[in-house]
């Protein structure tokens, strides 16, 4: 018999709940065709801080309300990746739920990204309004296990 575990992805983000850790916080969640949240580029909303705890600016940090896609764009460009950083967590609370959208490096697009709809639709009903966030980095290594065989060790 073979027996698989390993860490759910979208449990992860839920390792940092309840530690209360606010990185950044839109000022105003904003809104223009489908960007919802801050992108520095259009512009649209605010985010304070507008970097990273290293010092990274953040160009933008939006979901987009046709896609649902969440995206994650660094440095004054907009095409940076974190030295590294091949993912973050974005973790925001809205009506008491708490949404973990673990955001993946794609290096093709030169930004984090993930789909989420349920995260988006709550971020939708803050337009107009502040909203904090985490903004984590998680190890590179997600644990997973595999085992032939389980022994107890003495």
């Amino acid at each position: 018999m073979r027996l698989k575990t390993s860490i759910k992805i979208k449990d992860y983000g839920g390792m940092f709940a309840g530690r209360d850790i606010i990185t950044n916080c839109w000022d105003k969640v904003g809104q223009s065709g489908n960007t919802i949240g801050y992108n520095s580029g259009i512009p649209v909303g605010g985010l304070t801080p507008n970097t990273l705890s290293s010092g990274t600016f953040i160009y933008a940090l939006f979901a987009d309300d046709l896609s649902n896609e969440f995206t994650l764009k660094l440095g004054v460009a907009g095409d940076y990746q974190e030295p590294n950083m091949s993912q973050a967590v974005l973790s925001f609370i809205v009506d008491n739920v708490q949404h973990n959208i673990l955001l993946v490096w794609d290096a093709s697009s030169k930004y984090y990204s993930e789909i989420d709809e349920d995260a988006k639709d709550a971020l939708l009903t803050m337009v107009g309004n502040e909203q904090c966030l985490a903004l984590l980095t998680p190890p590179d290594l997600l644990l997973h296990f595999d085992y032939d065989k389980i022994e107890v060790a003495e």
